[in-house]
């Protein structure tokens, strides 16, 4: 059971779970292409840089990347269901890691084995004597069997992430069939104490909360981010966001910043908008 009330959930966007009708269809080719683009270069580099670590980096790059094709499918076919888009995703995650290990096999050995059977076969017959060695370690049997799943779950796990993350956090205009493109960022205001004091308020329709904030100075190391989103087709579709902003400064003198969500797209009116557009600039 959810914990917020109906009215507050109406208070906020939420995706109305509508599938394109070609979104299915175009993740799947997407993802397709992705896997033809990353999956040859995955499986040499794997094969060439036998390094355990260094695998890991490679295999989450390579679900990173076949996850933002997905993720672009999705998109594209208008898919508004992030539910939908993980389990596509997922499974297309899967075919990405077993195409890598078509690939790396015809790179090891120059034989192109396509069939489950005849994969997992020689797989298996590889790792009975190991496929590399770190020092005077080589993993065999089950302890290099593990080695591998964990990288088919980060393949198939962040290409899961990606892809579901690109349509998650995209607002959707449903009058107007279109993604909302146009985002506003305001000036820094001051940080919130009390965040869920002030977000009630918000939610009430209090934004001179806002104004009461004021703005934060230059060089400040706490302060508040708000963003605005609308509809530019219709007019009438409107939404706001805060983040809590934190900057520090490493040893090397370099600004590092950490954003945390506070309110994700409340549901405002076209007035304040406009007012909020033209009080903090």
């Amino acid at each position: 059971m959810n914990d917020l009330p109906i009215e507050k959930e109406n208070m906020y966007y939420k995706h109305s779970g509508a599938i394109g009708m070609l979104s299915p269809v175009l993740m799947i080719i997407l993802g397709a292409i992705g896997i033809a683009f990353l999956g040859g270069a995955y499986a040499y580099l794997t094969y060439y840089i036998p390094f355990i670590y260094l695998n890991f980096f490679i295999a989450l790059g390579y679900g990173l990347g076949v996850g933002m094709f997905v993720g672009w499918g999705a998109s594209l076919g208008k898919c508004r269901k992030p539910g939908l888009v993980s389990l596509i995703a997922l499974v297309i995650g899967v075919v990405a890691a077993y195409a890598g290990w078509v690939i790396w096999i015809y790179a090891s050995l120059s034989k192109l084995l396509v069939f489950p059977d005849q994969v997992w076969a020689l797989t298996q017959a590889i790792a009975d004597k190991g496929a590399w060695s770190i020092e005077s370690w080589t993993p065999k049997g089950a302890q290099l069997n593990i080695i591998w799943g964990i990288e088919v779950a980060v393949i198939a796990l962040s290409c899961t992430l990606v892809a579901y993350t690109i349509v998650a956090t995209k607002l959707f205009c449903e009058p107007c069939n279109k993604w909302i493109s146009d985002e506003k960022e305001l000036s820094h205001l001051n940080a919130i104490d009390d965040k869920d004091q002030f977000v009630s308020q918000l939610e009430r329709g209090n934004f001179s909360a806002l104004a009461e904030l004021g703005n934060s100075e230059d060089g400040q190391r706490l302060s508040t981010l708000v963003t605005l989103s609308h509809c530019e087709s219709c007019g009438n579709n409107y939404f706001m966001s805060l983040k809590s902003v934190i900057t520090t400064t490493d040893s090397d003198g370099k600004e590092k910043t950490e954003n945390t969500d506070i309110a994700e797209n409340l549901i405002i009116s076209a007035a304040n908008y406009k007012l909020l557009t033209s009080t903090y600039r």
